[in-house]
């Protein structure tokens, strides 16, 4: 292996690895995406290749966020605390960046370590997974102390990983698939258990919109590789069904050693909070309808409850959030932007399986930030981003030098 695809094999196993890692802390995932960023352009530029920059940027994808950036920035203007509305638009636009770099290496990267990019990406999410399992399992301080640092003591330290696993896993899945159709006899053997038990993480972490995430990341997987790719759930397969489903809530007693009535009581309390968060929400959106409250300036209105509920923030929903901080300056692109991406990513999944990885990490990132989670909160937007350059470089030819 000369140096050039030492190099390239280095960048893919960075990337790939990064976002799982995240189990480790978020500054662990955002150093491994910058080495891979930074390796790539290496390799890129010391094989002497130009990168088209000026075409690049008149891509559609980049004019819609373009767009959205512009609207926030009009949002922050008007907003009700302006510096804090400036900062969440600076922290966007270094996301906005950062999505368009990984794009990048990847659009040159060449196929073959794109694809091993998904095997990290496929191998680490195992790994985190079982790591997951080992650390609720055994409820050992040593490797809860290893595995969070400071915050091994924090009861919900866990939850916020049922939405990334959500995300990942359909990756995870994918790889297995396709390691089964090449014939390898492990493959055959091991790749449903470990994508149940991956399914099953998700459960474990405890993070109720986590749970929502991964049911509906795995529905949309058996529909559409069943539909497009022609995968079969035989009669032992449909039977053994309703335990895989309940198999994730029961493993969560088991590991929080709590009743199942005790999870369903817990839901309810989140009812109040989303209708309350949904009025304010719709009182702010009527007063600035157009320019809205300021990116992250809904916390202004939350402290307009007579008697704010303890936990987060944040409208409880992704599309309200977007509505009420940008207006319908930020919301007609945001909207605009999910479609075309749900768009591109169906009518490649109909030919190439990698774009049901994508798919349903698409799915599961809307279903996950339907509650209780921040669509504006750096790591969760990079998750999505990242997903669906991945899925769709590898349904893509290589870049011409």
């Amino acid at each position: 292996m000369n140096a050039q695809n030492s190099l390239w094999r280095f960048s893919a196993f960075f990337l790939g690895a990064g976002l799982p890692l995240i189990m480790l802390g978020r500054a662990v995932t955002a150093v491994w995406l910058v080495l891979g960023v930074v390796i790539g352009f290496y390799a890129l530029f010391s094989a002497g290749k130009t990168v088209n920059w000026r075409q690049t940027l008149k891509h559609k994808e980049v004019l819609i966020v373009s767009a959205f950036l512009c609207a926030s920035l009009v949002g922050a203007i008007f907003s009700i605390d302006t510096e804090r509305a400036f900062n969440k638009l600076l922290e966007l636009i270094g996301i906005g960046l950062g999505g368009f770099l990984i794009y990048m290496v990847y659009r040159y990267m060449p196929t073959k370590y794109v694809q091993y990019s998904l095997k990290v990406l496929a191998v680490s999410t195992v790994v985190i997974a079982f790591l997951l399992y080992l650390d609720t399992l055994t409820d050992d301080e040593r490797i809860a102390r290893t595995l969070y640092g400071k915050r091994w003591n924090d009861p919900y330290r866990l939850q916020p990983m049922s939405n990334y696993l959500a995300v990942l896993m359909p990756f995870a899945w994918v790889w297995f698939l396709k390691k089964r159709r090449e014939y390898f006899e492990l493959a055959k053997v091991v790749t449903v258990p470990l994508g149940i038990l991956v399914f099953w993480s998700a459960f474990i972490a405890g993070g109720y919109n986590g749970w929502l995430a991964a049911l509906v990341a795995m529905v949309t997987y058996l529909s559409l590789t069943g539909k497009w790719h022609g995968v079969v759930l035989h009669r032992k397969e449909w039977v053994f069904m309703p335990l895989v489903l309940i198999g994730g809530p029961l493993l969560y007693t088991v590991t929080e050693r709590v009743a199942l009535s005790d999870i369903f009581a817990q839901a309810q309390l989140y009812r109040a909070p989303f209708t309350d968060y949904l009025s304010l929400s719709l009182e702010g959106f009527l007063k600035n309808p157009l320019t809205g409250v300021g990116l992250n300036n809904f916390p202004y209105l939350y402290w307009q409850l007579e008697a704010p509920y303890v936990g987060s923030h944040q409208p409880q929903n992704a599309f309200v959030q977007v509505l009420t901080e940008t207006g319908l300056l930020g919301f007609i692109p945001f909207v605009y932007f999910l479609r075309h991406v749900f768009k591109k990513l169906w009518l490649h999944a109909q030919l190439n399986v990698y774009a049901i990885a994508g798919l349903c990490s698409s799915f599961a990132f809307v279903a996950g930030s339907f509650f209780q989670a921040n669509v504006f909160h750096a790591h969760w937007l990079v998750f999505w981003l990242f997903s669906v350059i991945l899925s769709l470089r590898l349904c893509q030819p290589e870049a011409k030098s």
